[in-house]
């Protein structure tokens, strides 16, 4: 579904257990740098045979960025409250999140459910869901919890869950909320995309999460907990246009490349590609 053409503003976002007090500054302020490194080269004048060749010919696109001190600020009040508030601003522009901490997502969709009803769908290897941790309820495991506690976030979709770090708990607490669940087994199987797809049908604005250890491994190895049996590329690049083409995509997130394990750099690549696929998807 074609989105009215807006500002894009890409907000790059540090890499780091944010509720950890003893990561180093120093450390956060070059992942900061590192994580998004190929978003800000592809950025200058993307090309590719597919569809988002000419994307940014067409897009008025603005790039921020920030020392550590600037993130850590919008982070810990600024994004909460400038787009946890201050909703019309996400309206006037289209935001996408790059990095990063996933913490970051709760946030985003409060402010962007903030004016109405509004889907998640999350592609992503685990629920995270979690309630808190080391007492803080803003974590990287937290998003779709704090998310599924708005009251105008009508369903959220987690397609890709698998691995031994998800509790049984956690599942049945998702499926009692009326979430759809979908391994990536379950999407691959018979009925799996057309569940998903009828899903995605009855949306109307979306907020798309995608947490790079949603891939396999051997796709995207910079990853803090990576799952075997993930998604290959193909399979990620449909889930993007099938949600760019069925619902009104408000806003979305590439999250948790992580430098630190990312030595090749080939996640951080794939991270800006899907965020280059799933933009030139949104505004054809």
């Amino acid at each position: 579904m074609s989105s009215t053409r807006r500002v894009v503003i890409f907000v790059l976002i540090a890499y780091a257990f944010s509720w950890l007090f003893w990561v180093p500054d120093a450390l956060i302020a070059q992942n900061l740098w590192d994580a998004p490194s190929f978003i800000r080269n592809l950025l200058a004048g993307p090309f590719n045979l597919g569809p988002w060749g000419p994307l940014f010919a067409a897009l008025v696109t603005t790039a921020v960025f920030g020392g550590w001190a600037g993130v850590k600020s919008l982070l810990k009040r600024g994004l909460k409250v400038r787009l946890g508030k201050w909703w019309w601003w996400a309206l006037l522009t289209f935001p996408v999140l790059i990095g990063g901490d996933h913490s970051a997502t709760g946030p985003a969709v409060r402010a962007l459910a903030a004016p109405g009803p509004l889907c998640v769908l999350q592609i992503d290897a685990h629920l995270d869901a979690t309630d808190e941790v080391m007492g803080s309820r803003d974590t990287s495991s937290s998003p779709m919890r704090r998310a599924a506690e708005i009251p105008t976030v009508t369903r959220i979709l987690q397609v890709g869950i698998r691995g031994a770090r998800t509790s049984q708990a956690t599942y049945r607490e998702a499926r009692a909320r009326g979430n759809l669940v979908l391994t990536p087994d379950a999407l691959r199987a018979h009925q799996g995309w057309a569940t998903l797809l009828n899903a995605l049908d009855a949306c109307g604005r979306c907020y798309v999460t995608l947490d790079m250890d949603a891939f396999d491994p051997a796709f995207a190895p910079g990853v803090s907990s990576p799952e075997p049996g993930g998604f290959d590329y193909p399979e990620v690049r449909r889930l993007l246009r099938e949600v760019a083409a069925r619902t009104t995509v408000v806003g979305f997130d590439v999250m948790e490349t992580n430098p630190l394990v990312d030595g090749s750099g080939a996640t951080a690549y794939l991270a800006a590609v899907a965020a280059l696929e799933l933009l030139g998807a949104i505004f054809p």
